[in-house]
């Protein structure tokens, strides 16, 4: 059980490292692993700037607030390698909402 719990913001200060290099440090060496798919998926973006991209994908199950998990990016590319790579394991008849952006 977690005794402590310190943000990212925090861990940068006291060791002197920008807040993105700690998230991405923590990226590279945790793999929390993707829940299982429902058969409703909420896709959302949300700003989190890596090396070379400024948003990542958001998968989330409709009305409970959780994460199914995190995409990279939300380009095309990634989001198409990343349903391709569960093609296997997606729901027959999953419905997908998403926010479209004008």
């Amino acid at each position: 059980m977690l005794k402590d719990v310190h943000s990212f913001s925090l861990i940068g200060r006291e060791l002197k490292i920008s807040e993105p290099t700690v998230r991405n440090i923590f990226n590279e060496n945790i793999n929390a692993g993707r829940k299982a798919l429902t058969t409703a998926i909420y896709i959302d973006e949300k700003k989190f700037k890596t090396e070379d991209l400024k948003y990542v994908c958001i998968i989330t199950v409709p009305n409970r607030n959780e994460i199914l998990d995190v995409v990279k990016s939300r380009k095309s590319a990634y989001l198409n390698d990343y349903f391709y790579r569960l093609k296997d394991t997606l729901k027959e008849g999953l419905f997908v909402f998403y926010k479209r952006y004008v």
